[in-house]
Parts: C-alpha cells; structure tokens; sequence
C-alpha cells in the first residue's frame, strides 16, 4: 500500500519497438528509437484507488523547463526526416 507522501521511481528508456504514448493531448506515438518516460504505479493507490498495476508512457522530457515537450520534439524530430528523405 501506498501513501499520500511515496514516491515511485520513473524509467527514462529508448523505444524498440513502437509504443502508445499516454500524454494529453494525444500524440501520434513513441517510435523506435525515441525516449520516453515509464511511470509504474503499483496496485492499492490511495489517491487513485486502483486495484491493479498501472503503467504510463510518455516522451522524455515530459514538462521541460524551457522549451517544447518531449512530443512535440519527436514531431518535429519525424517531420524533419521526412523532408530530408524527400529532398534526397
């Protein structure tokens, strides 16, 4: 059981395959390659009372203190290999 003062530790991993990203708004997804943040909350949250495990992806950085978020850096990151494999 968890309470209102834990803190659960967060993963920073690089995607091997693609995976959904859990942010909101809602992003396309985490590409091969891409970091993302995952969050794991164990089962008996007080705050949110949940009775099984729940799991978090989203891209890495998730709230910057300067500049953009990890999805839109990894939109514009897939936007410039496209115009860069067109332009070839």
């Amino acid at each position: 059981m968890s309470t209102d003062q834990s803190v659960f530790p967060v993963r920073i991993r690089t995607a091997r395959k693609p995976q959904r990203c859990d942010s909101y708004p809602p992003c396309p997804g985490i590409e091969p390659g891409e970091r993302y943040e995952d969050h794991r909350l164990p089962p008996g949250n007080i705050d949110i009372g949940n009775r099984h495990w729940i799991r978090h992806k989203i891209h890495y950085p998730r709230l910057p203190e300067n500049g953009p978020d990890g999805c839109t850096l990894a939109a514009a990151y897939r936007e410039h290999q496209r115009r860069e494999q067109a332009a070839a």
